[in-house]
């Protein structure tokens, strides 16, 4: 009883802090669209071409830019304001998405088209998973700081498990176009959440 006591205790005061909860609500968002997003992917690509090598192609190309662009992408996240560079990535990636979700609408999507639009996203996500836990860092005091990445993780395995919940039943009445359309706007509302998370410019620590 006293540890659940603690715990309570503990959830109470990180969501009291300043800005958290807008981020904990961006986080859930934005990687809810990300699930919808890969998982309306890996339907589509097997549904169009009946291949699995192809959907391990968009895969891999989703996977790969994690596992190099961190090593550049870091310079970013220690030079600029990583509240405007996460903002500045959500609103990059709404742009991709919205534009193949109208490509998708208007029946002329292609297959190097959608492939072109995960490795994008595989990029600008691997500037953002590090920018998003290193503003975490920013916004949360450090004796708050571990119960804050679970939370974060919370967040994002939600937002995920979320997603699996319902896209199946998105894709089989409407097909990839509205889950494209769904994800680019969760990155609109991550982008909004963001922003409200302070003011100013603030130089990284």
């Amino acid at each position: 009883m006293d540890t659940l006591a603690r715990t309570q205790v503990t959830w109470r005061r990180l969501f009291a802090q300043a800005g958290f909860p807008a981020y904990f609500t961006g986080m859930f968002v934005s990687l809810f669209g990300t699930g919808l997003n890969f998982a309306g992917v890996t339907l589509y690509v097997l549904a169009k071409t009946g291949s699995t090598v192809q959907v391990s192609v968009s895969i891999i190309l989703l996977t790969l830019p994690r596992l190099i662009v961190p090593l550049f992408g870091g310079v970013l996240t220690d030079r600029v304001d990583r509240r405007y560079l996460g903002i500045a990535l959500d609103l990059l990636r709404a742009a991709i998405v919205l534009g193949t979700a109208a490509l998708a609408f208007t029946g002329r999507l292609q297959l190097w088209q959608l492939y072109l639009m995960v490795l994008l996203l595989g990029t600008a996500f691997a500037v953002y998973w590090s920018t998003s836990l290193a503003l975490l860092q920013e916004i949360i005091p450090p004796v708050h700081l571990v119960g804050a990445n679970a939370a974060t993780l919370v967040a994002v395995q939600g937002g995920m498990l979320a997603a699996g919940a319902v896209v199946g039943f998105i894709y089989d009445r409407a097909g990839l176009a509205p889950i494209l359309a769904i994800d680019g706007a969760t990155y609109l509302v991550s982008a909004l959440c963001f922003y409200r998370l302070r003011c100013g410019y603030a130089t990284p620590q």
